[in-house]
């Protein structure tokens, strides 16, 4: 049951497994080593486009959070600081607008790009929020060379 624990953990998002007994200058490692990654935040209410950057995002060493919708971002900027917010500008549940209003209040630090598959649609109100502050601009379907260099700049 022990092996079979761990995998079904590393599947739904473990990052490391430590076993019992516990090693603890091997757990302090582990933790500077975790807290050392940018912390990245993907809003979009796509959840196969979410676990698809989460998998890229996390093989390149970033810490990943997801949000589906602008109230689970609203919560989730209450109690972490981003390095980076990916925000979708169209959300169903939702405004991408209004994300990226709140990561500013939140944390004006944090580096904003907006992602979207709607480029003539949405081109004024993208061009506004960059106006506000924004980035980068990402546009769907991604360029995953230019998005995760773009990503890493940003991150850096």
């Amino acid at each position: 049951a022990t092996i079979e624990t761990a995998e079904a953990a590393v599947e739904a998002g473990a990052w490391k497994i430590i076993p019992k007994p516990l090693d603890f200058s091997r757990l302090l490692e582990l933790v500077e080593e975790a807290v050392g990654q940018p912390l990245v935040m993907v809003v979009d209410d796509d959840p196969e486009l979410c676990a698809t950057l989460w998998d890229l995002l996390r093989a390149q060493g970033y810490r990943v959070c997801i949000a589906h919708s602008e109230q689970e971002a609203a919560e989730r900027l209450k109690d972490r600081t981003f390095k980076v917010v990916l925000i979708d500008m169209k959300l169903s549940q939702g405004d991408g607008v209004r994300v990226f209003r709140l990561l500013r209040e939140a944390n004006p630090e944090a580096r904003a790009i907006l992602i979207s598959g709607y480029r003539t649609e949405l081109e004024e109100v993208i061009t506004q929020v960059v106006s506000e502050g924004a980035d980068a601009v990402c546009y769907k379907p991604f360029d995953v060379p230019s998005l995760l260099e773009t990503l890493g700049r940003l991150a850096g």
